[in-house]
């Protein structure tokens, strides 16, 4: 969580994974595979290593531990087949017992793919009652992770922008220029939430400069915002 680095440290704990494999917890198995996959660290032995003792564990974990396994094994860039069975396994039969952070780890981190379909599939399903606490951090992340995997539409979409109308009124230019471009990359149809970005654009506008108003009018075109809207006129007078 500091960031810090200490490979004399990561040794101990990759040697770790070998002296102790038959004794790790799912909890402490997720946490080590984090640790290692945030520093990029760990032999390819030791990742599989990781994988053959989650799938030993399978029964045991939890849905908090299968995302955190996928998130750590995307950070060491390695895609394993056997995590990614496993969390679809586990995402299919527990999604409503995963939260926020779970929902954003998952989407960003697993690879496009048939079993990201069978994953974002079951968070749909949870997504309307999961998300309904998300920060504006976890629901940037979800839909960011939609657009990576080519996803449209639909209720992880939806379910994900109903937090960020509340909290639209506080971002910054470049925050609101970037989530318009996720609303429109992932086909989201959330008026309250594209009105309240749009008023929000209204009022830091005139801070703007060119580059950002230009961008601004290819998103709405996107978006399909009606050219009746008030938003055409400030931009007209801005550029």
């Amino acid at each position: 969580a500091l960031g810090l680095r200490n490979e004399g440290f990561l040794e101990v704990v990759e040697d770790a994974l070998w002296d102790l494999d038959r004794i790790w917890a799912p909890g402490p198995l997720a946490s080590v595979a984090s640790l290692l996959g945030a520093q990029e660290w760990g032999s390819d032995r030791a990742w599989q290593l990781i994988a053959y003792r989650a799938q030993e564990l399978a029964e045991d974990l939890t849905v908090q531990n299968t995302a955190a396994l996928v998130e750590a094994f995307h950070h060491r860039g390695v895609e394993d087949g056997a995590i990614l069975a496993l969390a679809v396994d586990k995402v299919s039969h527990n999604a409503f017992k995963a939260g926020p952070a779970d929902f954003a780890r998952l989407v960003t981190a697993v690879p496009p793919g048939p079993p990201a379909g069978e994953i974002v599939r079951a968070l749909e399903r949870a997504a309307s009652r999961r998300l309904a606490g998300a920060s504006t951090e976890q629901c940037v992340a979800i839909l960011s992770g939609a657009a990576r995997l080519g996803y449209h539409g639909g209720m992880l979409v939806e379910a994900a922008c109903v937090p960020l109308s509340d909290e639209a009124g506080t971002l910054s230019a470049d925050a609101v220029l970037r989530l318009l471009e996720l609303l429109a990359a992932v086909g989201a149809s959330h008026e309250a939430l594209v009105q309240s970005l749009v008023s929000r654009v209204q009022a830091l506008m005139t801070v703007w400069d060119y580059a950002q108003c230009a961008s601004l009018l290819h998103t709405l075109s996107l978006l399909r915002v009606p050219f009746d809207s008030a938003i055409f006129p400030a931009l007209a007078d801005q550029f």
